[in-house]
């Protein structure tokens, strides 16, 4: 299989392309946010997922996670050479998104409803 530069998709074929791989898994009930504010969320399901394709090394051979599931895309528009820092970037990305997610808890509000 050839390698594709991911870069290329751009951030909304990018954030389409998560959403594309993310079905097949969790199922028909995935919910998909469009273009404007998502609160962070390219799409959520809530239910019952199985994981036990993907759970490799896991005891019984299965994994099971009951509950609010969120699908999340970051994309760099212009990565740097060096794949260290683009980690150091996704890392702070990853990081300010738990932020905000933590202080809507707090605040006793779903992430996406902040005004």
């Amino acid at each position: 299989m050839p390698d594709y530069d991911l870069n290329r998709l751009g951030s909304r074929a990018f954030e389409q392309m998560v959403v594309a791989l993310g079905r097949p898994e969790l199922g028909p009930g995935v919910q998909v946010f469009g273009d404007g504010p998502d609160g962070g969320r390219e799409a959520t399901y809530d239910g019952t997922i199985n994981w036990s394709a993907a759970a490799v090394g896991v005891p019984g051979g299965s994994e099971v996670w009951v509950g609010h599931t969120v699908l999340q895309s970051k994309f760099q528009i212009k990565p740097k050479p060096q794949p260290q820092d683009n980690a150091v970037w996704l890392q702070g990305e990853i990081s300010k998104e738990i932020g905000h997610w933590i202080k809507a808890a707090k605040a006793g509000r779903p992430r996406g409803t902040e005004a």
